[in-house]
C-alpha cells in the first residue's frame, strides 16, 4: 500500500492519504514519480467551488506526460478527503493561459468541480486515511488567512 502525507508548513497540520491504486492505477503511478521529490508550493483557496485547496504541482515535479493520463475514477461531486488531479491544456477554459496541473486537497461536504463554463471530473487518486481534521484546519486557514505553503511528499511503500 502507497501513501503520501500533506504537510502545511507553517503550522505543522499533516495529514496522510491511501493511494488509490486499484481505481485510479496509472494516475497513482504518475504521482508517485512526481513526488520522487516532494512538491513544496503554496496552495490557493478555491473561489468558488466549495471547500477545496488547489496545489499547482510545480515544474520541477512534472515528470510525466499528464496530457496522455486516461480519465480514471472521475468526479465532479468529491468527498472530504479525496485527494484529485486535473490537467488543464493551455486554453483550456476562461483565464487558463499556461498548462495547469491541480491538485486538489477536499476537506468539506461542499466541494465540486466546476468552472464558469461547466463541470470538469477530476481523478480520485488518493484518500485521507488519517488526519481528516487537520488536514481541513489548514485548509480552512488557507481561505481566512490566504496562501499557506504545503508540502505533499511520499511516505511509504508497504
Amino acid at each position: 500500500m502507497r501513501k503520501i502525507q500533506i504537510t502545511f508548513e507553517r503550522t505543522g497540520e499533516r495529514a496522510t492519504a491511501v493511494l488509490l491504486d486499484d481505481l485510479a492505477p496509472l494516475t497513482c503511478d504518475a504521482m508517485w514519480r512526481a513526488i520522487e521529490h516532494p512538491i513544496v508550493t503554496t496552495g490557493i483557496h478555491a473561489g468558488w467551488a466549495g471547500r477545496m485547496v488547489s496545489v499547482e504541482v510545480p515544474e520541477a515535479n512534472r515528470v510525466f506526460d499528464a496530457a496522455s493520463l486516461p480519465r480514471e475514477n472521475l468526479t465532479v461531486l468529491p468527498i472530504p478527503g479525496d485527494i484529485c488531479f486535473g490537467y488543464f491544456p493551455p486554453g483550456y477554459g476562461f483565464g487558463i493561459t499556461d498548462a495547469y496541473w491541480d491538485l486538489a486537497l477536499v476537506y468539506g461536504r461542499e466541494a465540486r468541480f466546476e468552472f464558469s463554463f461547466g463541470p470538469v471530473p477530476m481523478t480520485v487518486w488518493a484518500t485521507v486515511d488519517e488526519g481528516l481534521d487537520e488536514l481541513a484546519a489548514g485548509c480552512g486557514r488557507t481561505r481566512t488567512e490566504g496562501l499557506q505553503t504545503i508540502e505533499v511528499s511520499r511516505l511509504a511503500w508497504t
